[in-house]
């Protein structure tokens, strides 16, 4: 997860209208939904990521837990190459190269990608209750050894 990062979906002056991102209308995602890594590996093998999104429940807080929350059927999990930031886009947002749909229980897994760092985004379906989020995440040997667990926020 990387922190404190700003994303500008505005126009510029070469422009008409607004840029358009792959980010637009996402928020940061808790820095628990991914394994994140602090320091990368001098030379990141390929790697996946795999797990559950869900949505906050409408129970009083403290009371909803993993195993209680509502699961996120039809959520778009995409995976960003990281590229270079921009005005526009300062957390850098590169190519799209993988993207599934979660399945009856709310589980994906991505296809296993190049070692490197990736945006991903989580977006439930149209008309959901709830936003959706994005995460950096690095794909190496060792990030599909615990599956995240994505928790969308209410709108």
């Amino acid at each position: 997860m990387v922190a404190g990062v700003t994303i500008a979906c505005g126009g510029d002056s070469s422009s008409t209208g607004p840029v358009a991102t792959p980010l637009a209308g996402l928020v940061p995602g808790a820095t628990n939904d991914s394994s994140p890594v602090t320091t990368p590996p001098p030379s990141p093998t390929p790697g996946s990521f795999h797990g559950t999104v869900m949505g906050h429940s409408p129970f009083p807080p403290g009371t909803d837990t993993l195993s209680t929350l509502p699961r996120i059927v039809g959520a778009r999990v995409t995976a960003y190459t990281h590229g270079q930031p921009t005005a526009t886009d300062t957390l850098g947002v590169g190519q799209q190269v993988a993207s599934v749909t979660t399945d009856a229980n709310g589980r994906f897994q991505l296809p296993t990608l190049p070692g490197g760092l990736y945006i991903v985004t989580i977006a439930p379906p149209a008309g959901s209750a709830y936003q959706g989020v994005y995460v950096a995440a690095m794909a190496y040997e060792h990030s599909a050894d615990y599956p995240w667990w994505v928790v969308l926020p209410l709108k």
